[in-house]
């Protein structure tokens, strides 16, 4: 499931049985919703336009604009298709320096696409290296820089929670645990079989939830 607040609604997106739906949560009936066929359902605003960002049901990603009824009623509207045969599993989306950014889980490793008027990549932020896996990006912005937060799995099973920074969505560094940790107010995984990062900003803090065993 995927949350998001437009305007005076807030939306609850979800995949189920190969398709998209959404439900309003707050300012609406809650009533269930078909949007699309697909899975992994993720809504950007971009441009002072929604896109909603999801994986059809032959596997491509595909990207279309949304558009808001006056009771809050969603429908698919201008498509930004890519042409570039990404075809992700786990996926995020974030609007960055006027480009909407994509990443997402591929072949074991993690890559991004970027659109400021046209498709650019796809890129590798992070690469399968052995038997370690990466997995399950997650995006959020801070103090205008962009953080994605990933998981590693080894061929034991372990698993552990990484960090990627970009101030201009290109060049990439990794943050320094754990000196870097009480200025940032930054809660890091740094046991073993740790996944799933959701990372939030609030109080003009920068935090994390995940999973763990």
């Amino acid at each position: 499931p995927y949350s998001f607040v437009a305007g005076n609604f807030e939306y609850l997106f979800y995949g189920k049985g190969g398709k998209i739906y959404y439900k309003i949560t707050s300012g609406g009936s809650g009533q269930e919703n078909e949007l699309a066929s697909g899975a992994n359902p993720i809504v950007t605003q971009h441009n002072n336009k929604f896109y909603l960002s999801y994986v059809d049901t032959d596997g491509f990603l595909k990207v279309f604009a949304l558009k808001q009824g006056t009771s809050g009623d969603l429908s698919l509207d201008t498509g930004i298709l890519p042409s570039l045969g990404v075809l992700p599993s786990r996926l995020d989306a974030a609007s960055f320096q006027n480009k909407l950014y994509i990443f997402y889980e591929s072949g074991s490793s993690i890559r991004y696409i970027y659109n400021d008027g046209a498709w650019n990549g796809p890129f590798t932020l992070e690469k399968q290296v052995n038997l370690v896996h990466v997995n399950s990006p997650r995006v959020v912005i801070f103090e205008n820089k962009l953080y994605v937060f990933y998981t590693k799995v080894i061929s034991n099973g372990d698993r552990d929670i990484y960090v990627k920074i970009s101030s201009d969505g290109s060049t990439w560094n990794n943050l320094d645990f754990p000196n870097e940790q009480p200025t940032l107010g930054l809660i890091i995984a740094d046991s073993m079989r740790d996944q799933y990062p959701v990372p939030f900003v609030r109080d003009s803090k920068l935090y994390l939830l995940y999973m763990t065993e």
